[in-house]
């Protein structure tokens, strides 16, 4: 992180991205506080939604959290990217087997109504996993069931 201050800033936010990605899975706060120094928007809606990533995929209970920094980010696409990132994380049914939640669902689909550039996209990943799911729990207990 300090190695990035002498950088010119073009150089500066790619170094300062990277350095947040890095951080990531030890320090997620200090990751993020990375991001909240690069100057480009794209870039630092990026290393955010990025973050999110690993923040969820470490820990499926920081939710809200995510969510919260989902909202400020300052680029649509990367918050919208976030958003779906977020909405997959909340149910994942292939790592929960035989779990049919629907609250999780209802949630899931909730926050997809925020990824406004990929809401299409997100409500198919969502309901594509659910289906996904039920189709290998059915053929589980069925001899017939051929994948």
């Amino acid at each position: 992180f300090k190695k990035c201050k002498s950088l010119s800033q073009k150089y500066k936010d790619v170094c300062l991205y990277k350095a947040a990605i890095e951080e990531a899975h030890t320090n997620a706060n200090k990751s993020l506080s990375i991001c909240s120094n690069i100057n480009d928007r794209y870039i630092s809606g990026r290393c955010s939604s990025d973050i999110i990533g690993i923040i969820i995929n470490d820990d499926k209970s920081r939710i809200k959290e995510s969510l919260i920094i989902c909202e400020n980010i300052r680029n649509a696409y990367w918050e919208s990217e976030c958003y779906f990132n977020v909405a997959e994380s909340v149910y994942t049914p292939y790592l929960e087997p035989r779990a049919f939640n629907k609250s999780k669902i209802n949630l899931a689909l909730d926050i997809c109504e925020k990824s406004k550039l990929f809401k299409n996209n997100c409500y198919i990943h969502v309901l594509w996993d659910l289906s996904f799911a039920k189709i290998n729990d059915i053929c589980r207990y069925s001899l017939s069931c051929i994948l």
